[in-house]
């Protein structure tokens, strides 16, 4: 195994759930961890799928993955995404029709990017209709801080970069929440022009 930073480890997913940041999926299956102070250290993470995934990254790997520890870092830092200790998660929402929002229960059955924990709580997946990633908040609301969407896009964003540079020339946020307009969550597009 080559030479790699000391915040970089190889191994299985040990941890407990208070360390836990970040859970990344694609490109790479690595886990950022609170180190108690600082940067996050990171835990590159054996193939989920069972296979065998060298542990070996390119400078390309370690640089996406360093951008991503740097943004958590900063955004944990900031305090600006605390709750009071007696907060409580809104209720799980619920379509028009009666059956229970689909964000709320974001079943698995397209690619996961990423799962945050912490500071703030969301996903990043594939949309199961237009196969484009997307960032879903947690929580079922859509009144967010700009701290809160300024967050969402830079991780949005970062995603969007190992995903479309080489395809595309650029590529934009769409904020608008068409068939769910109660759960805030929205979809990075590649221009086609």
């Amino acid at each position: 195994m080559a030479d790699h930073p000391a915040w970089l480890s190889f191994g299985s997913s040990a941890q407990t759930a208070d360390s836990l940041l970040v859970e990344f999926h694609q490109p790479l299956h690595f886990v950022l961890l609170d180190g108690g102070s600082g940067l996050p250290t990171v835990r590159v993470l054996p193939d989920p799928d069972g296979g065998e995934r060298p542990y070996e990254l390119s400078a390309e790997d370690l640089t996406y993955i360093e951008k991503l520890r740097r943004l958590v870092a900063d955004k944990q830092a900031s305090g600006k995404f605390e709750r009071p200790a007696d907060y409580q998660l809104p209720p799980t929402g619920s379509m028009p029709s009666g059956r229970v929002c689909d964000l709320c229960q974001l079943a698995h059955y397209t690619p996961w990017y990423a799962e945050f924990h912490r500071p703030l709580k969301f996903t990043i997946l594939d949309c199961d209709a237009c196969e484009v990633p997307i960032a879903v908040l947690a929580e079922h609301r859509v009144e967010l801080t700009p701290d809160e969407v300024s967050f969402m896009e830079q991780a949005l964003n970062l995603v969007a970069e190992q995903k479309y540079t080489g395809r595309f020339p650029k590529w934009t946020f769409d904020h608008t929440m068409r068939q769910i307009p109660d759960h805030y969550h929205f979809h990075v597009r590649p221009l086609l022009w």
